[in-house]
Parts: C-alpha cells; sequence; structure tokens
C-alpha cells in the first residue's frame, strides 16, 4: 500500500495518481477557480437583477402613464 500518492479526479471519470504535495496544490487551484468563478457568477446575478428593477420600474411607468391617458380620453368622450 503506498500511503505516498493519491487518485486524484479530474474530471469525467478520469483519475490521475498524483503525490499528496501535488495533489493539494491542484486542488487549492481549483478551490481558486470555482470561488472566481463564483464571484463573476454572482456579479452577473447582481448586474441582471438591477436591470430587471429598471425594466419594472419603466414598464409600471408606462402602464401608468396608458391609464391615465385612457382616464382623459374616457372623461373626454363622456362629456363631449
Amino acid at each position: 500500500m503506498n500511503v505516498d500518492n493519491v487518485l486524484v479526479d479530474v474530471g469525467t471519470g478520469y483519475y490521475l495518481e498524483k503525490n499528496v504535495e501535488d495533489a493539494t496544490d491542484y486542488y487549492k487551484r481549483k478551490v481558486d477557480f470555482i470561488k472566481g468563478n463564483s464571484m463573476r457568477l454572482q456579479d452577473t446575478i447582481n448586474t441582471k437583477q438591477s436591470n430587471r428593477q429598471a425594466v419594472e420600474l419603466i414598464m409600471q411607468h408606462k402602464v401608468q402613464v396608458a391609464m391615465e391617458e385612457q382616464k382623459e380620453q374616457a372623461a373626454a368622450s363622456s362629456s363631449g
């Protein structure tokens, strides 16, 4: 039994035999990569949420303007 080497899952069912130091380094880099992607994804989510909120505000404003126009038209046609 060799305790100096471990199997490292490199994805899609492939494993590499590495010494403990190299395996630790590999997984540290993988964790850093995932953290970086996670941060970029969170930034993207925040941007998308801000965009969605802006679109919702614009749509609410347009609906409000349209309803006011309908009221004005209804008032004009009933008094005319």
